[in-house]
């Protein structure tokens, strides 16, 4: 099964396999914030925060695959949530290859991540950066990368709502546990793209 895009909405073929408990781990990493807009029948109910993070984030100018995934998994999250992905702490950036798949860096002051500064060239109030591979999406079935993006979110979000709470060496150490999977691959992504120059 893969997402689709259709007349605006967000559809897929089958609901059979979908991560139940992926999705509740990630609703649980908002307990005490008020539910918004969630899951009806499989089908995903859009508020004007999903299409506003949608705008923000520029997919528009995205495949339409992409699209539907990201619209998908957005729409299972509360209205608050959605609302600190809009905040101006998180910065998302599509890079036109597979590599990295669906990652997020941060805490982005951190000195584990200057190579990632380095190439990439956050905004100076990044703390958190989500880099989505485009051709990852084209390539991979629809639920695992609603697993992956859930996956993503239950790391972001906690921090995004109180960056405070959780120490650098928590976060450091979720993203190293995160990454490690295909560290030699996107060791040799950050080398092509230094090689490239930074992108424009």
């Amino acid at each position: 099964m893969r997402c689709s895009a259709t007349n605006g909405r967000t559809e897929a073929t089958s609901d059979h396999g979908r991560s139940a408990p992926a999705r509740a781990r990630t609703k649980a990493s908002f307990s005490g914030v008020a539910p918004g807009v969630g899951m009806s029948k499989g089908e995903p109910a859009v508020s004007l925060f999903v299409n506003a993070v949608m705008a923000q984030w520029r997919m528009g100018k995205q495949s339409s695959g992409m699209q539907a995934c990201l619209r998908k998994v957005l729409s299972e999250l509360p209205d608050q949530a959605c609302g600190l992905l809009l905040g101006e702490l998180l910065q998302v950036k599509v890079l036109p290859d597979a590599t990295p798949g669906i990652q997020a860096y941060f805490p982005m002051h951190h000195r584990r991540q200057a190579r990632i500064r380095h190439i990439m060239h956050p905004r100076e109030r990044t703390q958190v950066l989500l880099v989505l591979g485009a051709s990852h999406f084209e390539e991979t079935p629809a639920e695992p990368l609603e697993d992956q993006l859930r996956a993503q979110f239950e790391r972001i979000l906690p921090y995004l709502r109180d960056p405070k709470a959780r120490s650098e060496r928590v976060g450091v150490q979720q993203e190293r546990r995160a990454d490690n999977w295909d560290r030699s691959a996107l060791d040799r992504r950050l080398a092509f793209l230094l090689a490239k120059g930074p992108e424009r």
